[in-house]
Formats: C-alpha cells, sequence, structure tokens
C-alpha cells in the first residue's frame, strides 16, 4: 500500500526532466502513468469534498490496476485505469520519431475528422472485461481542444454534450447506460477536471472556459 500523493511526487521529480520522449518510450513506465492519473482523480474529488482516495496498491492482472484506500486504511474502490487519445496516434512511434530526428517542437495538428472514435473504442475494450461490480473506470482523456472543431466549448461541455447521446451502440457509439462498472469518471488532459458519465452525467469539477 503506497500513499498516492507520494507516488506523485516521485514520478514528477523524474518525469519532466526526462521528458515527454524518454517517459512514454519506456514501457516501465507504464505503472507509473496509471499512478500519476489515478492521482488526478483522487485530488479531484477531495477538492469538490467527495470521499477521495488516499492509499492504493498496485494489482496485477486479470485484477483492475489499483484497489484503493481511505485516509483511514479502510478499502476504497477498486478502480481500473485508462487513457483516450487521438484516434489513429501511435504515441511511442511519435516520440521516437522526434527523439531520432533531434526535433523539440512540432505543429499542432488539425482537429480530428472523428475526435471521438478512440473514446468509443476505449469503451467497448473495457465493457468487455469482467470485474467486480464495485469497480471504477478512470478514464484519462488525452485531447486538448485544439483536436476539436467546437474549441469554444469547455472541455466538460463537450464531454457531456457528446457522451450524453451515447444510450445505444452504433458505428459510432458505444452505449454507456449498459456499463457493469460501478462509477465511470472521466478527466481532462490537465487532471484538473473531471465529469462522471456512470451511473449518472454529471460534471464532477468544471473545466476553465475555452
Amino acid at each position: 500500500m503506497k500513499r498516492i500523493s507520494d507516488e506523485r511526487a516521485r514520478i514528477d521529480a523524474y518525469r519532466f526532466e526526462l521528458g515527454a520522449a524518454k517517459f512514454f518510450n519506456d514501457r516501465r513506465n507504464k505503472e507509473d502513468w496509471e499512478w500519476v492519473i489515478l492521482s488526478y482523480l483522487a485530488d479531484i474529488l477531495s477538492s469538490v469534498g467527495l470521499p477521495s482516495p488516499e492509499y492504493a496498491e498496485k494489482l496485477d492482472p486479470p485484477s483492475p490496476d489499483f484497489q484503493t484506500y481511505l485516509a483511514d486504511k479502510r478499502a476504497f474502490q477498486l478502480i481500473e485505469v485508462t487513457e483516450v487519445i487521438r484516434p489513429d496516434y501511435e504515441r511511442n512511434r511519435f516520440h521516437r520519431t522526434l527523439a531520432y530526428n533531434g526535433i523539440t517542437a512540432f505543429e499542432i495538428p488539425r482537429p480530428h475528422l472523428e475526435p471521438w472514435s478512440s473514446f468509443q473504442h476505449v469503451l467497448q475494450r473495457k465493457f468487455a472485461k469482467s470485474y467486480p461490480p464495485d469497480t471504477w473506470l478512470l478514464i484519462y482523456h488525452d485531447m486538448p481542444e485544439s483536436e476539436f472543431r467546437d474549441s469554444y466549448l469547455t472541455w466538460h461541455e463537450r464531454v457531456l454534450g457528446e457522451l450524453r447521446k451515447w444510450t445505444s451502440d452504433s458505428p459510432g457509439a458505444c452505449d454507456i447506460t449498459r456499463s457493469a462498472y460501478h462509477t465511470i469518471f472521466v478527466v481532462d488532459c490537465t487532471g484538473k477536471a473531471a465529469v462522471r458519465l456512470h451511473p449518472q452525467w454529471d460534471v464532477t469539477k468544471a473545466s476553465a472556459a475555452a
């Protein structure tokens, strides 16, 4: 069992100096990245006065990623962590190419034509897994406003505006209402805002104005 804030401090102490290319190209850092995402949710829940985990234990497959605990070390929730990135974006290959060519700056891509397709694929994959009924699904939405044509909206308006319509399976959507997870939270790319998709749709912590 480890304190989530301690793990976040340990990881932040090296990942920014290391740089995104080296951090994401090393598979050994995958677990640390999951700790960072977990810390985002813990901080958000605490900041809005909701029960929040203070400790966590990393679990091995086929269990969810974490067993979390409250400040008094009572068991809290099982949490499965995942992320949504730009469709067809291979982050490891992208950063390897930048590093190989010595590129430190790159042009921000235009908004994706189907920016929600990767969200759909992630949900479908996670819905296919079988976890205990008290498991939370935590999704890190690593797509900034530049990825979307409606960049005038705040992040939480955009996410809920789209995903509230996902109440049936279709070629472009995944029925969120059939989720077997206890709760589904989505955290924005800054790690500062969150919405809940299940068992109801609501804003946990609003994002800053666009």
